[in-house]
C-alpha cells in the first residue's frame, strides 16, 4: 500500500501548508525531533531570518529613483558587482516567511515582489550613481517563490520517504488519512453491506422505485401504438374536465 501523503504531495492534491501540517504529527509519533522542528519553522515562520534555509536565500535586482538636480529617472536598475560585498548583502534577501504567505502570493497577478533596503544603507549604492537616491528597493520575481516551495515540498516528500524505508508504511500515523474502506456501500439483492461489513437485510432501498420506473418504462418501450393512445385518452379527459367546469361555472353564476 502506498503512502497516502506522499502520493498526495507528489500529485498536488493539497497545499504544501496542509501536507507540512499532516507531516507534523507523523514527526511527533516517530519522535523525529529535528524534522519536527523544521516542519513548525515552515508553517510558522523562521524567526532569524539569517539561519534560513539555502533554498529561502535569494539574490534580487535592486533598483532606486535617482534625483538629480530638475531630472527625476525612476526605477533605474543597478548593476551587481560581484567584487563588492555590500551591494551583494543589501540584494540578497533572507525569505522567513511562513509557507502558507508565500502560497498566498503566488496566487495573486503580481509577477514581482518589493523589498525596502533601509535609508542606513543607501551609502551601499549611492557610489555608482550621480545624483540622490529615493526609494531604495529590491526586487525578486516571482519565480524565485515558487523556487521555494519547490524546495521545501522536495524535502518533505524525501523525508516521509525515507522514514516509510526505516518503519514501514506511514499510513497508520497519518491522521489525515481518510478512511475510505469504512464510507463504502454495496446495494445488491435487498441487501446492504457497509464497509465496516454491518449488513441490513431485506432492505428495500433503491429497489422500489426504481424497479416500478423500469417496468414502466419497459411497457412504453414494447407497446408504443398503445402508448400514444393512452397518452391521447389522458389529454382529452384533461381538456374534457376543464370544459365541464367552465360550464358548470358559468350556470352556477
Amino acid at each position: 500500500m502506498r503512502n497516502v501523503l506522499i502520493v498526495d504531495l507528489v500529485n498536488s492534491l493539497m497545499p504544501l501548508s496542509q501536507g507540512l501540517l499532516r507531516a507534523s504529527y507523523i514527526f511527533k509519533e516517530l519522535n523525529e525531533i529535528e524534522l519536527l522542528e523544521w516542519c513548525n519553522k515552515e508553517m510558522n515562520g523562521y524567526k532569524d531570518r539569517e539561519n534560513v534555509p539555502d533554498y529561502r536565500i535569494i539574490q534580487g535586482l535592486i533598483t532606486t529613483d535617482i534625483i538629480n538636480g530638475y531630472t527625476v529617472l525612476t526605477n533605474v536598475n543597478i548593476p551587481m558587482n560581484k567584487d563588492d560585498e555590500n551591494l551583494k548583502q543589501i540584494s540578497t534577501i533572507h525569505n522567513g516567511n511562513p509557507i502558507c504567505a508565500i502560497e498566498s502570493y503566488l496566487e495573486t497577478d503580481t509577477s514581482t515582489f518589493t523589498t525596502q533596503v533601509p535609508s542606513n544603507n543607501y551609502w551601499v549604492v549611492q557610489k555608482y550613481i550621480n545624483g540622490n537616491i529615493q526609494n531604495l528597493r529590491i526586487l525578486t520575481h516571482k519565480s524565485a517563490f515558487e523556487n521555494i516551495i519547490i524546495s521545501a515540498k522536495k524535502k518533505l516528500i524525501d523525508s516521509l520517504y525515507n522514514l516509510s524505508k526505516e518503519n514501514g508504511n506511514l499510513n497508520k500515523y497519518d491522521i489525515g488519512k481518510k478512511k475510505m474502506k469504512k464510507n463504502r456501500l454495496n446495494i445488491t439483492n435487498n441487501n446492504v453491506t457497509f464497509g465496516d461489513n454491518t449488513k441490513i437485510t431485506n432492505s428495500q432501498v433503491g429497489n422500489t422505485n426504481t424497479k416500478a420506473e423500469e417496468n414502466t418504462r419497459n411497457f412504453f418501450e414494447k407497446h408504443p401504438v398503445l402508448s400514444s393512445i393512452i397518452a391521447a385518452l389522458i389529454v382529452a379527459i384533461i381538456f374534457a374536465t376543464k370544459f365541464w367546469k367552465e360550464i358548470l361555472d358559468f350556470f352556477g353564476k
